[in-house]
């Protein structure tokens, strides 16, 4: 999901501040590292304010810090908890928001009761070490403001034209994550370029780049679409009789109530009958408009635009087969 910045999770579960991060900015001399201190009781349990990885951990009492956790967050923010008790997590790890990290203390000055008993939180507003230049964690702390991407046939779309006709390889997840949305910026470039687009490189579908994608859409469909042949005809799952082999797209069709109760060895025979048909397209009708153009278009890299079988869709159609075969 897009990681927005803030929304973070209290370290535990008590939010009684002791030491502010305007107080540590008060100091004469002012704090090495500004920061938020947490009265909380020795060995609470300390969880991950977001999601990110674990930088670095420092797992002795030295030095004014004592044991430390440094948390590199997805946000490109980072944060660092001192004067641990015990750390439960290594360099390197994942963490999600809520994981535990390890348990509060008063470790500095090479002794476990250095400090008084709280947490120091450091929040960075880069992946660097910056103790100079810190942030106000309290004043980011609240409920998850990421934003969680639902699955969008729209988008699914666009991820099949920009890869069809822009030379993209995106994944065709119906999601707006970052991979696409620079794909959309590289389009709206294409798009300005030919003077189609003169909004901003947003990296978002808006009116005016669908305005542009339209005309470029007329443009690649009268390059791609093939001159009539009557050798073709609109495709249906009748057609996948022509295959070698369709042991894979029995799997399917047994998955939507082909050969339902029926050993393997009766249903998986290699015979395109009426059974094996009906089972498929009970997958396409529920999964793709009932279009068999649609699911190899989709997920295994039929992109002419057209519903016609011939040599490029009943390639597909193998590579369709041989991967659920193996999958199934």
């Amino acid at each position: 999901m897009p990681e927005v910045k803030g929304g973070y999770q209290l370290p535990a579960t008590s939010n009684y501040v002791s030491s502010s991060w305007q107080d540590h900015k008060n100091r004469r001399p002012p704090s090495q590292e500004p920061g938020t201190d947490y009265g909380i009781a020795y060995g609470s349990t300390l969880r991950a304010p977001e999601d990110g990885y674990i930088e670095y951990v420092k797992t002795s009492a030295s030095g004014a810090m004592g044991r430390v956790v440094k948390i590199r967050l997805n946000d490109g923010q980072s944060v660092r908890y001192l004067h641990l008790s015990r750390i439960t997590v290594n360099s390197g790890q994942k963490v999600r928001r809520g994981d535990v990290v390890g348990y509060s203390g008063a470790s500095a000055n090479g002794k476990d009761w250095g400090v008084g008993a709280h947490v120091h939180v450091t929040l960075m507003p880069g992946h660097a070490d910056t103790f100079g230049n810190t942030l106000d964690f309290a004043r980011q702390v609240g409920a998850d403001n990421d934003i969680t991407i639902a699955f969008s046939q729209k988008v699914a779309n666009e991820q099949n034209f920009l890869n069809a006709a822009q030379g993209e390889k995106l994944v065709v997840d119906g999601l707006a994550g970052p991979l696409y949305r620079a794909a959309v910026g590289r389009y709206q470039q294409y798009l300005k370029g030919r003077g189609w687009y003169d909004g901003e490189i947003d990296n978002a579908w808006g009116p005016k780049t669908q305005a542009g994608h339209e005309k470029r859409y007329a443009e690649w469909v009268a390059q791609t679409t093939p001159k009539p042949n009557p050798a073709y005809h609109r495709a249906t799952v009748a057609d996948l009789a022509e295959l070698q082999w369709v042991n894979g797209l029995q799997k399917i069709a047994h998955l939507y109530g082909y050969g339902k109760g029926q050993a393997q060895s009766t249903w998986m025979d290699n015979k395109w009958g009426g059974g094996s048909q009906a089972g498929l397209q009970r997958f396409l009708d529920q999964n793709h408009g009932g279009s068999l153009a649609a699911w190899l278009r989709a997920k295994w890299g039929y992109t002419d635009n057209d519903d016609l079988w011939g040599p490029n869709m009943k390639a597909a159609a193998a590579r369709a087969e041989a991967e659920n075969y193996k999958a199934l």
